[in-house]
């Protein structure tokens, strides 16, 4: 569950877009594992980092569209 709560908090709250785990690839679960991943201190779901992870998304949505070049 560590992996999954690792990837809700980048993602965004669970009731809006919960994770489909089946997305992502052994190894996005192998670099998880290997550079975040701490036994001792695993991840949890935290609704404050979903939450500015996905008001994140938003703002950088915002500012492609106003940088895009005009063709």
């Amino acid at each position: 569950m560590p992996f999954k709560n690792h990837l809700q908090n980048e993602l965004g709250l669970v009731s809006k877009n919960p994770v489909d785990i089946t997305q992502y690839s052994r190894e996005d679960f192998l670099r998880y594992y290997n550079s975040v991943y701490d036994p001792e201190n695993p991840t949890q779901y935290e609704q404050v980092l979903a939450q500015a992870a996905k008001k994140h998304e938003g703002e950088m949505k915002i500012l492609a569209a106003r940088t895009l070049p005009v063709q």
